[in-house]
């Protein structure tokens, strides 16, 4: 029921954004949290630091997934819309090496991590511990592998192709 519920909101909301070309962006607030359109894809940013694995299930609970950035332009979009909101935290994305460990994928389609998209030296594994996988703003934003007990805002996706 939570989730019928959840997808009537996001519905409702969708019906308030105008038709956003590939590269453009529509802003809602949705009590502090936001809704953003950009080419098939909806996005929830959520503003609660979470582990990785709980922001993983709170996407899921609304039919979302953690964000996966499969184009470099996807990527790109995203940090405009952050720099222009002056963000500046760190943010969980799907990618992990559970599956394969050293290599990073977008969970749960398996798709390889773009390597343009890491940080100086990353992923790096530190210690042995880091295997989820943000994206934080250093000067730009980049992607970090990070211990998963981290907790971290994050940013859920939703497809809207069928």
């Amino acid at each position: 029921m939570f989730r019928v519920c959840s997808l009537l909101v996001v519905l409702l909301s969708l019906s308030y954004l105008s038709e956003a070309s590939k590269d453009s962006y529509k802003l809602v607030n949705v009590t502090s949290k936001y809704l953003l359109h950009n080419g098939n894809s909806l996005y929830y940013i959520d503003e609660r630091s979470e582990n990785w694995y709980v922001a993983r299930k709170s996407c899921e609970s609304m039919g979302f997934n953690l964000i996966s950035f499969e184009t470099i332009e996807e990527f790109n979009a995203i940090n405009r819309f952050m720099d222009a909101t002056g963000a500046t935290k760190g943010y969980w994305t799907s990618g992990t090496d559970f599956i394969h460990l050293g290599h990073h994928a977008w969970f749960p389609n398996g798709i390889s991590v773009p390597s343009e998209l890491w940080g100086v030296s990353q992923p790096d594994n530190k210690n042995g511990q880091e295997h989820c996988d943000s994206f934080r703003y250093r000067g730009t934003y980049k992607m970090n592998d990070e211990p998963c007990t981290v907790k971290y805002f994050y940013v859920c996706e939703l497809n809207l192709t069928p």
